[in-house]
C-alpha cells in the first residue's frame, strides 16, 4: 500500500493553470523536469565527493528553479540551502542535505504521479 504524499509544500498552482491551457504539454514538462532533476542530484552528489563547491552551487541553483516550476516549493527550498552551502564552500553536512532532498524527491514523484 503507497503511503499518501505530503501535499505541504507543494503549489500545484502553475501546472493547473498548464493543464487548462495547454494539457497536451504537461506531462511532457514533468517528465523532462523530473529528467532535469534527477541529472542535477546526481551532479551534486558527485560534485559533494570531488569537494567542488562550485558545482554544487550551480546543479543547485538549477535543481532550485526547475523544481520551483512545478511548485515544489519545500524541495526547491532545500535546493536553495545546498545551493547556499556551495556559495559558502561548506561542504560539510551537503550529504546529509542532498539525502533530506532525495527522500522530498521520492515525495515529489508521488505527487506529480497521482496527480498528472
Amino acid at each position: 500500500m503507497q503511503k499518501e504524499p505530503d501535499m505541504n509544500g507543494f503549489d500545484p498552482t502553475f501546472l493547473e493553470s498548464m493543464a487548462s491551457i495547454a494539457p497536451d504539454r504537461v506531462a511532457r514538462f514533468i517528465e523532462l523536469t523530473r529528467k532535469d532533476a534527477v541529472d542535477y542530484m546526481q551532479k551534486i552528489e558527485e560534485a559533494i565527493a570531488s569537494q567542488d563547491a562550485e558545482t554544487i552551487e550551480e546543479s543547485a541553483h538549477s535543481l532550485k528553479s526547475v523544481s520551483g516550476q512545478v511548485g515544489a516549493l519545500r524541495f526547491s527550498d532545500m535546493a536553495k540551502e545546498l545551493e547556499i552551502m556551495g556559495r559558502e564552500n561548506k561542504i560539510e553536512g551537503a550529504k546529509e542535505k542532498l539525502e533530506e532532498l532525495k527522500k522530498e524527491y521520492t515525495n515529489i514523484e508521488v505527487i506529480l504521479t497521482t496527480m498528472y
